[in-house]
């Protein structure tokens, strides 16, 4: 069942989404809790640049991708594009490169055989559950949105933000969308 506030327009859930962040990064932990989540700079600011580089080039390689393999690019409303170019990307880096790769990461870090490889476990696992998240599907998409989750993973992982890989991830859909509104 979705909650209520779900039946109302984008902007009701935006402002429930940005007072729930903002409650939640309050009471838990003084403030913390977007640290614990990998919100925060990255390492060196050229990392900014980097994430959306990298958006940039892979939104160019899945469109090359489709357009060789005859896949259709999909359509979407303008709602949801605009979700997916601002507020999206947030939400699931968050979730997903931010709580996920944490909690796997140090669970393969208290296992005996998986301790040498916990980069790899988090950025895998995460990638996974990202794509598993997107499509059941598996074909030409699914893989695409596998290689989007490994590349937003090791950019996890080497800025040590989720915040750059979400600036990756608008990157990204804004190149995605601007495809699907220019066809």
């Amino acid at each position: 069942m979705k909650p209520i506030f779900w039946q109302f327009s984008p902007a009701v859930c935006v402002v429930v989404a940005t007072l729930t962040v903002f409650v939640s990064y309050i009471a838990l932990g003084n403030g913390k809790i977007l640290e614990y989540l990998g919100w925060i700079k990255p390492l060196r600011p050229i990392y900014w640049f980097y994430g959306v580089l990298a958006g940039v080039l892979l939104a160019s390689f899945a469109l090359v991708v489709l357009h060789l393999t005859n896949t259709p690019l999909g359509q979407s409303s303008g709602h949801k594009m605009f979700y997916g170019i601002t507020v999206g990307p947030i939400l699931e880096e968050i979730i997903y490169r931010g709580a996920g790769f944490s909690v796997i990461y140090i669970v393969a870090c208290s296992l005996r055989f998986a301790m040498h490889w916990r980069i790899v476990v988090a950025i895998i696992g995460t990638s996974l559950l990202f794509a598993v998240s997107h499509t059941l599907v598996v074909g030409i998409p699914w893989l695409i949105i596998l290689m989007m989750g490994l590349s937003y993973g090791l950019m996890r992982w080497r800025s040590n933000s989720s915040a750059v890989t979400a600036v990756m991830h608008a990157s990204y859909n804004l190149l995605i969308a601007a495809a699907m509104i220019l066809r």
